[in-house]
């Protein structure tokens, strides 16, 4: 098993722009790769003799990152819209509720929401809306999926 590959891109605009191009180049190498599965990483790994491992990419505080990049806005939906389908997932971490914009938000299958401060955040953060507050216990909170 591969080590993860950790980039702190705090303040280092290069990285940032260098990982971006990074994800773009392997979302085009995968499609190239998965043409003849109808071009789904699901069916690939199922009837392909080759693997492909599961990329997972992690931004954590994505306030900060956008605060010190506001052209993220211009770049990650993009690549988001497709990822899944090529084997690439997303996880983005945020302190506030509208922290993360809609034009990244709508590309989220999945939310997870642990503690937060207002009990009436919970309703902001999901579709289908709920009056669910989970328990004030570390660990807990709601999820929703749109599959």
């Amino acid at each position: 098993m591969k080590k993860p590959v950790v980039i702190n891109l705090t303040g280092e605009d290069e990285k940032y722009n260098n990982l971006i191009k990074l994800i773009a180049e392997e979302q085009k190498k995968r499609k190239k790769a998965f043409v003849k599965y109808g071009g789904e990483y699901k069916n690939y790994i199922k009837n392909s003799p080759e693997k492909m491992p599961l990329k997972v990419v992690i931004i954590n505080n994505y306030d900060s990152l956008y605060e010190s990049n506001p052209e993220v806005l211009d770049q990650l939906p993009e690549l988001l819209r497709d990822s899944t389908r090529y084997g690439i997932v997303f996880i983005f971490t945020a302190n506030s509720t509208r922290s993360i914009h809609s034009k990244i938000n709508q590309n989220c299958q999945n939310i997870y929401c642990l503690h937060l401060k207002d009990s009436s955040d919970y309703t902001s953060m999901f579709t289908v809306r709920t009056k669910l507050v989970p328990r004030d216990i570390v660990g807990r909170g709601l999820y929703e999926s749109n599959k």
